[in-house]
């Protein structure tokens, strides 16, 4: 399993970077690779909450957030979560997400084999 080793990676450094971080603003561009939520829903969801930790579950990053709730990540194959200092262009994003910082981490996967998943509390 090649991809534990770098998801791990990815999770420990997003929780250095991104814990305690707010979110000000999301934008769906993919919807397809959501699961238990729309796009309407998603940015009700996550506007406004804050990122508790970033952590590793099997082969998913995994955002906690502060009302309990959960996004999962799994990336696959062609996904990756990008933290950026400021938004940038990107042809395969699928999901952005704006910190209070102007910051944004960003889910762009070229096939979108990946899925973001919801967990409520």
């Amino acid at each position: 399993m090649p991809e534990l080793p770098e998801t791990e990676t990815i999770a420990r450094d997003l929780h250095a970077a991104i814990a305690g971080a707010r979110i000000t603003a999301v934008a769906v561009e993919r919807a397809d690779v959501l699961r238990g939520l729309t796009a309407r829903q998603a940015v009700a969801k996550l506007t406004e909450r804050t990122i508790v930790r970033a952590w590793r579950r099997a082969k998913s990053v995994v955002l906690s957030l502060d009302d309990g709730a959960h996004l999962s990540v799994t990336p696959r194959f062609t996904g990756a979560l990008l933290l950026a200092d400021a938004p940038t262009p990107d042809a395969y994003s699928c999901l952005r997400l704006t910190l209070a910082d102007g910051r944004e981490l960003r889910y762009s996967d070229v096939r979108r084999l990946g899925t973001v998943t919801w967990l409520d509390a």
